[in-house]
């Protein structure tokens, strides 16, 4: 049985989000760009006006750091998946690469 590498797990269940709902955080406007919810957690996308974040817990404090970073805004759409899937494979594993 082929297991799905965390990138196609991302792609397969991402949602791109064309609302403009939006939050703040640490005094930065964060619009949702995309995300999903699967067995009670969620995984979300932001953006700023300069970069992106991503946060997948159901809570995330106002003064706290997104739990799995910064990305650089410049980066393509399949870039940052890229990204993200290192960042969450390196959580799974216990490696701190922030």
């Amino acid at each position: 049985m082929n297991m799905m590498t965390t990138k196609e797990w991302l792609i397969a269940n991402l949602i791109k989000n064309n609302r403009e709902d939006a939050i703040v955080r640490n005094g930065i406007t964060w619009n949702s760009f995309a995300g999903f919810t699967s067995c009670g957690c969620v995984f979300a996308i932001y953006e700023s006006d300069n970069k992106y974040c991503v946060h997948s817990s159901d809570v995330w404090k106002e003064n706290e750091p997104p739990n799995m970073g910064y990305y650089d805004k410049q980066l393509t759409y399949d870039e940052l998946i890229d990204k993200i899937a290192d960042t969450y494979d390196s959580i799974r594993k216990g490696i701190k690469i922030m």
